[in-house]
């Protein structure tokens, strides 16, 4: 099983340049894109809140990053809005079941977030997959206590 974390890369951009319906669109957009992946796949697409979406994905291991790349090179598609024609950037970040064994989906889910931002922030190239750090990082980006699936119970190791 594969987790991605999926973020936007200067989506508030967007709503402050086109407005909210243009970043509406973006979202919607984004979404059935996600979904239409999904659906030939034993996939599962959500939205987590604004820019942000999660996949989890049962991918044979030979074909996993071939069909994320091709997954991202889909969600960075342009989008016509309005008569405009918006680009987006995507960051991804991987986290596979089989490189974090007996860790539960909380950890694993963190992973990818971590490997997310490590992706948008550049400091690694996409695609990069989670390592067990990654799923124990003490932050990602400043996530707040609480957010399930990037915070550590206290005393947790």
């Amino acid at each position: 099983m594969h987790v991605l974390m999926l973020d936007g890369v200067d989506f508030k951009a967007v709503n402050d340049i086109y407005g909210h319906t243009a970043g509406d669109t973006v979202i919607q957009t984004l979404g059935r894109r996600l979904a239409r992946w999904s659906s030939g796949r034993k996939a599962l697409a959500a939205r987590l809140g604004g820019d942000e979406f999660a996949v989890c994905a049962v991918i044979p291991p030979s074909a996993a990053l071939a069909e994320i790349t091709a997954l991202r090179e889909q969600l960075r598609q342009p989008i016509q809005h309005d008569g405009l024609t918006l680009r987006l950037d995507v960051s991804i970040g991987i986290a596979r079941a089989a490189d974090l064994p007996g860790e539960d989906m909380s950890q694993i889910l963190r992973g990818a977030d971590t490997a997310m931002y490590k992706v948008k922030k550049g400091e690694v190239p996409f695609p990069y997959c989670a390592t067990r750090a990654d799923a124990y990082a003490e932050t990602v980006n400043g996530r707040r206590a609480g957010r399930r699936g990037t915070h550590l119970l206290a005393g947790a190791e």
